[in-house]
């Protein structure tokens, strides 16, 4: 099964009840899918809901990456500086926006497996603009699923990813984030209330080991696509609201095709 026909439904399942905007940036490996095919299959999914408005992006095909560990694919994708980027584009382009919940940080390669939607579970607690609410395993600040409260997000992520004396910048863009600028005495983000919800789990280094070969799996970080369906290397998702529901942005970065 293809993992974005696995994922990608219980996303839109979990929003339901919630008006969302998806923003998504697409950067091409050299040799895989187009933009306007990843484009496709994913609205062929997001389409279904009427919740949903879906944005696509491609910021690091006009920028040249200078830090990139696969050379031949400099300027569009597949190293960290691209990811980097694309994470810092999405979160500019996000953080003004007036917002009732906060932001979502998202994968693709993340299943969830949760009994509640994220509406249900909003309802039950008073989630707050410092809060966080990791949706995995971990339950301290991460890179992996989690909520943002939109205090938290503006005053420590964005100030974070933007802080180009940061060991990490261009790097890390989790560390950058979560751990900030040492040399500034800035340590771990941890919000002022934590519900945590262990919904998520990640499903795809198991479904990289069963559909893509080694070479491609090194040559995109171990994130991958079946070159029929495009699954692209994901990092984030934004939520905002501008009346009363939540809206989210979602961010990929790379795509290779079989």
């Amino acid at each position: 099964m293809d993992l974005h026909s696995l994922v990608f439904p219980k996303y839109c399942e979990f929003v339901k009840g919630l008006s969302c905007l998806w923003m998504i940036n697409i950067d091409c490996i050299a040799g895989g899918a187009t933009v306007e095919e990843s484009k496709n299959n994913i609205s062929s999914i997001t389409d279904k809901w009427d919740n949903l408005t879906v944005k696509f992006f491609s910021v690091n095909l006009t920028k040249k990456v200078t830090r990139d560990i696969y050379p031949s694919n400099s300027g569009s994708g597949g190293s960290t500086e691209s990811f980097y980027r694309s994470a810092q584009f999405l979160i500019n382009e996000s953080v003004n926006i007036k917002s009732k919940y906060g932001v979502f940080w998202l994968e693709d390669d993340w299943e969830n497996k949760g009994d509640k939607s994220l509406l249900d579970i909003l309802k039950g607690i008073d989630f707050g603009v410092d809060d966080y609410m990791p949706l995995a395993q971990q339950q301290g600040v991460s890179g992996n699923p989690g909520i943002w409260g939109s205090n938290l997000f503006k005053t420590h992520v964005f100030t974070r990813i933007n802080d180009e004396s940061t060991q990490y910048f261009l790097g890390n863009w989790e560390r950058a984030v979560v751990f900030g600028n040492r040399l500034k005495g800035e340590t771990q983000i941890r919000g002022r209330n934590h519900y945590h919800y262990s919904y998520f789990h990640d499903v795809g280094r198991a479904w990289s080991e069963k559909n893509i070969s080694d070479k491609q799996r090194r040559l995109v970080g171990g994130h991958f696509n079946n070159g029929k369906d495009h699954a692209i290397r994901t990092f984030n998702a934004v939520s905002y609201d501008d009346e009363d529901d939540l809206r989210y942005y979602v961010g990929y970065d790379g795509e290779i095709e079989e």
